[in-house]
């Protein structure tokens, strides 16, 4: 009788492991929330890219330190730091944490457009670099 207790003991202890956060569907359903019909789009993701926001002659887009083709690496124009690819296809980490994901498109939001990409934005950001191939 003393085993069932004694292994239900040890099963509360042990912390189970919990599925992390798919960032894209996230940020989809937040997106979905604000705009009934959203879906992710890669091309409005890919012009986001690439736009010019024109707030820093040294920074003006996503491009300027990642690099106009997202496969390849990048390097921060400020710090000098290197950046790995952005494109899922060159770096299949990328976008597989959500606070790591956040913590960054908070940063560079801010830094880029002066504000807090929306929920459609990010889920576009991150359809276009999941779509970009080798």
């Amino acid at each position: 009788m003393r085993y069932p207790i004694l292994a239900l003991t040890l099963t509360t202890l042990i912390p189970l492991t919990s599925v992390a956060a798919d960032p894209l569907a996230e940020y989809v359903a937040a997106a979905q929330a604000d705009t009934a019909g959203f879906s992710p789009s890669y091309e409005r993701g890919k012009a986001f890219y690439n736009r010019q926001f024109g707030l820093s002659a040294d920074m003006p887009g996503c491009y300027s330190s990642h690099s106009r083709d997202p496969r390849n690496s990048g390097e921060h124009v400020i710090t000098g730091k290197g950046i790995r690819p952005m494109a899922v296809s060159a770096n299949p980490k990328r976008f597989t944490r959500m606070k790591k994901t956040e913590k960054w498109f908070r940063r560079n939001c801010r830094e880029l457009l002066e504000r807090k990409c929306t929920a459609a934005e990010k889920a576009n950001f991150i359809t276009y670099l999941k779509g970009v191939q080798l």
